[in-house]
């Protein structure tokens, strides 16, 4: 359906037609009915309201259509007689018998007549018209050339045939072509939505099935069974060495991380690498820690020949101090002390000793300037021992005993010094370069010792049967399915978001059924507008419209919000148009001096004109000079800046001339605003209720 706003803007007319959604048949059907018809509702249609108007002075204002929807009131025109009636600005009927009035009639001259009426309607060629006794009493006949069936009248004034101007989608959906459109859906990808087509449907459909894992015999390869639900591996013994070993692996602390393959079950050198950062370091069970961790502040005690133990807390400063024929001096730049002895007599002697002298020290007297030289007392079949002592080096324990053991022998003790055979065996051979032991396997694959399971995008499954253990050491079952949500079908097709979506495509109201093609690399659907029955698009108005209330629904184009497609119901329609049509009605106070005041606020508060909605944007001023009174209405919520709106003023008093006469009071606009307008009381030089007390003065406004 074309965008309602693209369409051109006209003034409507009471036979022109709306779109409606008649709830009161199965499936709310779309159809056509007339503005007239709408309006109507307003007293016949749902509820109560005036059923006619009339007029009681129909020589001055006449009414068409008095029952409605659309009622018209015209002033009619024609000479006012000397005596006879005129209608007055209140709506009174006055009868003027003064001189004045008479002379004023009489001098007012012939009134014209029509001498000839014409039509010209070769601007709408779907129009013919004709007219008879154009110069008496005209007769104006008008008719209807061409058009067919099908046809409606366009704005220009021509029989078009309706027709589709544009289609839009949302992908996956795809349209080409706007007349005569082709609407189709894309094959889904890793990456898109799409339909899922028949070669990727086999490819799901045609995944492993599940296998259970058997270990019978001892040689021959591994294989399937003719079902394909069974592989059975073979329990292979050893060749010629003692072991059985078929794959070598490798597991450091978490501190490293070791190259793949691993295990290793043919040909291949494990790769030891550090996990971690420059700012690690890694403690006492292989595990990474912050250096940050490590403890940055320590305490000490500090003691002297004197004086009590003291702490010395982390950054405190230890000063050296001088004492009797003692100085000492810091350098910063080589972090040195230096300790000077200035006395007269110097140190005798200088021994320089340890803790333990078995085995350092002490060193010979120094008795003059010289170097202090401290002797290991030990020899070289001795160590020193962490707490000073000396120990014959033969005494340390230097040999070390383990047990091996393989699948089958053993465990075995190996003495320090002994030498371990890591023999080949069926299909393994071992080659020792330098330090570095590697084990080959046979050129064909290796033998599998463990089967295990884990979920990936559109799978989810695990091992059921046998042992049930994940991995799978001896025997057990893989089973797998898709993880998509929903129930899978026929009708449905899987998206490619998430995990997996069970989707159907389905029509839409307006849309007749989608029709699946045969199976074929492009699964393909199509989908077409359905024109008739109960789901039509647009359905002729019938005449009248069946069973048309207020609860059904048009369809309206939202200008103010972007242009969007609404639905409504008649009554909010009627609503909205019946606020449209009311005047701003309201009266204020007005004296020579004094600011005017709000008599009746009549409906200034439902703002029908866009005039201002609340009281406060209403605001009056007395601008009134000793020669006239001239008031100011201002309006300060209007958001128009036209300027072309119409005031009525009716005054409920008449006022005194110079002269002391009582006459009408009348008045005038004299400037007018976007936002206020003044009014004039004349006549000038007013005395009584005009001159200087309160006058009631009524306005109505209206564009």
């Amino acid at each position: 359906m074309a965008i309602i706003n693209s369409y051109t803007t006209v003034t409507p007319k009471a036979e022109d037609l709306l779109l409606i959604s008649d709830v009161s048949v199965e499936g709310n059907p779309t159809r056509t009915v007339t503005i007239n018809s709408v309006l109507a509702l307003g007293t016949g249609g749902g509820g109560s309201g005036i059923t006619s108007v009339t007029s009681t002075n129909s020589n001055f204002l006449s009414v068409t259509n008095s029952t409605g929807p659309v009622v018209v009131l015209d002033l009619n025109t024609g000479p006012v007689q000397s005596g006879g009636n005129s209608l007055a600005t209140t709506g009174d009927i006055f009868t003027f018998t003064n001189t004045s009035i008479t002379n004023a009639i009489n001098n007012l001259g012939t009134i014209g007549t029509v001498t000839n009426f014409a039509v010209d309607s070769t601007a709408i060629a779907a129009f013919t018209t004709s007219v008879t006794n154009s110069t008496t009493t005209p007769l104006l006949t008008i008719g209807i050339t061409g058009g067919s069936a099908g046809q409606y009248l366009d704005y220009l004034g021509n029989w078009s045939t309706p027709g589709l101007s544009s289609i839009t989608s949302t992908a996956p959906i795809t349209v080409t072509g706007t007349t005569t459109p082709n609407i189709g859906i894309t094959q889904a990808t890793t990456s898109t939505d799409g339909y899922l087509s028949s070669t990727d449907w086999n490819t799901f459909n045609g995944k492993m099935p599940t296998f259970t894992i058997t270990n019978n015999g001892t040689t021959g390869a591994a294989a399937f069974n003719s079902a394909g639900t069974e592989l059975n591996i073979p329990v292979y013994t050893g060749g010629g060495g003692s072991g059985g070993v078929s794959s070598v692996g490798l597991t450091m602390p978490s501190a490293f991380t070791v190259s793949t393959p691993n295990p290793i079950i043919s040909a291949g050198t494990f790769v030891v690498a550090g996990s971690g950062a420059t700012s690690q370091f890694i403690d006492g069970t292989g595990a990474l820690q912050a250096t940050s961790s490590i403890a940055g502040t320590y305490s000490w005690l500090i003691d002297g020949d004197s004086g009590a133990a003291t702490t010395v807390a982390s950054g405190d400063t230890i000063e050296f101090a001088g004492g009797t024929s003692i100085e000492t001096d810091w350098d910063n730049g080589l972090k040195r002390l230096t300790i000077d002895y200035t006395g007269a007599s110097g140190i005798t002697s200088i021994i320089a000793t340890s803790s333990n002298t078995a085995s350092l020290g002490p060193s010979p007297a120094l008795t003059a300037n010289g170097t202090l030289t401290i002797p290991w007392n030990g020899t070289s079949n001795d160590v020193v021992l962490g707490n000073g002592s000396l120990q014959t080096l033969s005494t340390i324990p230097g040999t070390y005993t383990f047990s091996l053991q393989g699948d089958s022998g053993g465990p075995t003790a190996i003495s320090s010094g002994g030498i371990i055979d890591i023999a080949g065996g069926t299909n393994i051979t071992t080659t020792l370069t330098g330090n570095t032991l590697t084990i080959n396997g046979p050129s064909s694959l290796g033998t599998v010792t463990s089967v295990g399971s884990s979920d990936s995008n559109f799978i989810s499954g695990g091992v059921t049967g046998g042992a049930g253990a994940d991995p799978i050491l001896t025997t057990g079952n893989l089973e797998y399915s898709l993880r998509a949500i929903g129930s899978p079908d026929a009708t449905k097709f899987l998206r490619g978001d998430g995990n997996g979506v069970w989707s159907q495509l389905t029509n839409g109201s307006g849309i007749a059924a989608i029709s699946n093609s045969t199976i074929s690399p492009t699964y393909e659907t199509t989908i077409q507008v359905e024109y008739v029955g109960n789901r039509n698009i647009i359905e002729s108005a019938a005449t009248p419209a069946p069973s048309l209330d207020l609860a059904d629904t048009i369809i309206i184009n939202d200008t103010s919000g972007g242009n969007k497609v609404y639905k409504a119901t008649l009554q909010e329609t009627q609503d909205v148009l019946a606020k449209s049509l009311v005047p701003i009605n309201f009266s204020i106070s007005v004296s020579a001096t004094g600011t005017p005041l709000f008599k009746n606020q009549g409906n200034v508060t439902s703002n029908t004109q866009d005039f201002g909605g609340t009281l406060n944007d209403w605001t009056f001023a007395n601008n009134s000079t000793s020669a006239r009174i001239m008031c100011r209405v201002n309006f300060a919520g209007r958001t128009d800046t036209d300027t072309g709106y119409m005031v009525n003023i009716i005054f409920e008093s008449s006022t005194e001339d110079q002269n002391g006469n009582e006459v009408p009071a009348i008045g005038y606009v004299e400037n007018k605003n976007a936002n206020y307008f003044d009014f004039v009381l004349l006549p000038a030089g007013l005395t009584g209720k005009a001159g200087g007390t309160n006058m009631l003065v009524n306005f109505q406004i209206y564009k």
